[in-house]
């Protein structure tokens, strides 16, 4: 088995973070934390955060043409972070 180094890059304080994606075109990181419901983002080389409160619980996340889509506890929700996600 192959060991490497970890360093932290974000002491984000989450209280049950999931389903880190990696948005190619963005150069972003995504991820939902499921208890605190909400959809993070980290773009590394500038070091910006954001995040964007949910109004039920979101367990998953997928990146998609059109921004993101997200497994919520009874549906599946289209969120454009361009739009404030909008569309939640």
């Amino acid at each position: 088995m192959r060991h490497f180094d970890a360093t932290p890059t974000l002491p984000c304080q989450n209280a049950l973070g999931e389903s880190p994606r990696w948005h190619i075109g963005e150069q972003a990181l995504y991820w939902v934390d499921i208890r605190a419901t909400s959809v993070n983002r980290l773009h590394p080389a500038s070091g910006a955060t954001r995040s964007w409160p949910l109004p039920d619980l979101c367990g998953r996340l997928v990146i998609a043409r059109d921004g993101l889509v997200l497994a919520m506890r009874r549906e599946l929700a289209g969120f454009d972070p361009r739009e404030d996600g909008s569309r939640v």
